[in-house]
């Protein structure tokens, strides 16, 4: 304990911080050490063993300033090399975001600080931790990524995901670090039952694979294509390459037509709805004739009440399905610009094309394809655990569609597709991914991958898939249950804090009368 101490004082006690921060990231994908995130989070336990708030909140921040200046580099990849920003831009850029996001750790410890949860740290860390997890999915429309919970999806902490979603498998990761900081640092009266509470969580980790949440469907398997297109970003929006891109995606389709459903990436047609009848009607015949369904992604174009022009990012099901879905969950300054008004012109980034999309209606309905319910997700919807959990309360399959190729060959996809995973596990529900140039993948109810297209290339991937009746528990109620848990340990722990600081201000009085006596 002196050592480690020593290690935290000092000049080196930022850097230290820093490094904490940046293990998150390598214990997701994809470099999957999982045993990271733990290691950062007893980490984190020593930073504010014995900070004030001041300092907690300090050190906290950077810790932020290396789990998000690591976990979310890709965003710098994006904006320079396929938005075409200067390279100090798109740096201060980045950095901005990042330290930004890092504010967020900043005040978890401040709180953690102030309110001293040191005294209770086996309820009050891990508590604290996941709220805050849970604020970032909504705060500021959210920026869902980066949870501790989703480098555990091939460990057995996974089986908490069902129960109560990627929220209570971070909080399972956080309970073992707390654990084992306390079975490492407190005197030998302590760490008895710190070592029994770690190993009852092994064994109901162990054990709660026994229980089958949902059942296989009697229903035949669906035979499924998803079809990768790998066109180039910069290529996309060429108006002389969309020929050759419908093209390439009418081939493929005519290829597969003896499949149930055919699924396109996202915006795989780069031309409105309504400028290309005469593209999608035949493809309209061709999958009713084939008893096929189609299922593609394409910008979506309308006219307002005040005859304003409105545009969507939309997927549509043709052929013998049906249905149109807008979507909802936006990429801020990616497919819309904040204060446009006033900021739109400063950055080449926020003149991009389709970066003027308009918000889905929240009631919109799901998609259909023969008798099959299908709810749909367009990229970054899938990263919002609740969000995914209510469009899919009666939906037989899962479906999103990406083009991750705003990505480059970065970190992104690879963490994209992890928190793809997680849904299906959370709902019981096999999952298809279909993308531009990768992640194209079949997951199944087990948040498995059954088949993986090779990234960057042109692919078909072919597969059967296996649906499931019934509903998980985290389908059924979502992240109340967990985040009323988390709020009530915080309330627990800051009783059993203000008891022992109670204690200790009596003691010395205490100690006084005796010695006076």
């Amino acid at each position: 304990m002196a050592f480690i101490d020593s290690i935290l004082q000092g000049k080196v006690r930022p850097l230290v911080a820093i490094l904490l921060g940046a293990f998150i990231p390598l214990s997701l994908a994809p470099f999957n050490f999982y045993p990271l995130s733990v290691v950062s989070l007893i980490g984190l336990h020593y930073l504010w063993r014995n900070a004030n708030a001041k300092s907690a909140a300090y050190s906290g921040w950077l810790f932020g300033l290396g789990m998000y200046g690591t976990g979310v580099s890709w965003i710098y990849v994006s904006i320079h090399d396929f938005a075409y920003t200067p390279a100090i831009t798109s740096a201060i850029t980045t950095l901005a975001f990042v330290a930004g996001l890092a504010l967020l750790l900043g005040l978890q410890g401040f709180l953690y600080g102030y309110l001293k949860l040191q005294r209770c740290n086996l309820l009050a860390f891990p508590a604290l931790w996941v709220l805050f997890e849970w604020i970032r999915s909504w705060l500021l429309t959210g920026f869902p990524w980066l949870y501790v919970g989703y480098g555990m999806i091939d460990t057995p902490l996974s089986e908490f995901a069902p129960l109560f979603g990627v929220f209570g498998v971070s909080l399972a990761t956080c309970f073992c670090a707390s654990l084992i900081y306390i079975i490492a640092s407190a005197n030998n009266k302590k760490r008895l039952p710190a070592t029994a509470a770690l190993m009852a969580l092994a064994i109901i980790c162990f054990g709660l694979p026994f229980i089958d949440w949902v059942k296989p469907s009697t229903d035949k398997p669906l035979k499924v294509s998803l079809i990768q297109g790998n066109i180039a970003q910069e290529l996309k929006w060429n108006l002389d390459q969309q020929p050759i891109i419908m093209g390439l995606y009418r081939e493929k389709t005519q290829q597969n037509w003896d499949s149930d459903l055919i699924i396109w990436p996202e915006a795989a047609i780069p031309a409105y709805l309504h400028e290309i009848s005469d593209y999608i009607e035949p493809l309209n015949e061709a999958a009713k004739n084939n008893n096929s369904t189609l299922i593609t992604g394409i910008p979506y174009l309308e006219y307002g009440p005040q005859g304003e022009i409105i545009f969507f990012n939309s997927i549509i099901a043709i052929g013998n399905g049906s249905g149109i879905y807008h979507k909802q969950k936006l990429v801020p300054f990616g497919e819309f610009i904040p204060f446009q008004n006033q900021i739109r012109g400063m950055l080449p980034f926020l003149d991009l094309p389709m970066s003027s999309f308009t918000r889905g209606l929240s009631t919109q309905k799901n998609l259909t394809a023969n008798h099959l319910n299908i709810a749909p997700f367009v990229c970054y919807e899938i990263l919002y655990p609740g969000f995914v959990a209510s469009r899919s309360q009666n939906a037989d399959l899962l479906i999103t569609i990406s083009n991750d190729a705003w990505f480059g060959r970065s970190i992104g996809p690879d963490q994209h597709f992890e928190m793809a995973r997680m849904r299906a596990l959370e709902l019981g529900k096999p999952l298809l991914r279909s993308t531009n140039n990768g992640i194209t993948a079949h997951i199944d109810h087990k948040g498995k991958v059954v088949v993986q297209a090779p990234s960057y290339q042109v692919f078909t991937l072919n597969s059967e898939v296996n649906l499931t009746n019934g509903k998980t528990p985290y389908a059924r109620w979502g992240s109340t249950p967990i985040i009323s848990l988390c709020v009530l340990l915080i309330a627990c722990g800051l009783v059993f804090a203000r008891r022992a600081s109670s204690r200790d201000e009596n003691a010395p009085q205490t100690q006084s009368l005796a010695n006076h006596q």
